[in-house]
C-alpha cells in the first residue's frame, strides 16, 4: 500500500488531493553465505520485488534489491 499525493495546479485554483494505492506483489530472491570463521562469515542477496505498472508512481515492474553484509553466527 502506497500513499500517494497529488497537485494540479490550473487557471485560477490548485486542487491537492491524497490517496492510496493497493495492488499484489511479489517478492522473491536468493543468496549466498560464506563462513570465514565458526562465528563469521560474509553475505549476499539479490530479491527481486515484482509489482504492476504504476504502484507507488512507479513505471517498472521489477524492483530487484542487492544486499550484502557481515553475518555473526551464536
Amino acid at each position: 500500500m502506497f500513499g500517494e499525493d497529488r497537485s494540479v495546479a490550473g487557471a485560477g485554483f490548485v486542487r491537492r488531493d491524497t490517496r492510496w494505492t493497493v495492488g499484489a506483489a511479489l517478492d522473491f530472491g536468493g543468496g549466498l553465505d560464506f563462513r570465514l570463521t565458526r562465528l563469521m562469515s560474509l553475505r549476499a542477496e539479490v530479491r527481486d520485488f515484482v509489482t504492476g505498472r504504476g504502484l507507488g508512481g512507479v513505471e517498472g515492474r521489477n524492483h530487484p534489491i542487492f544486499s550484502f553484509g557481515l553475518g555473526i553466527h551464536w
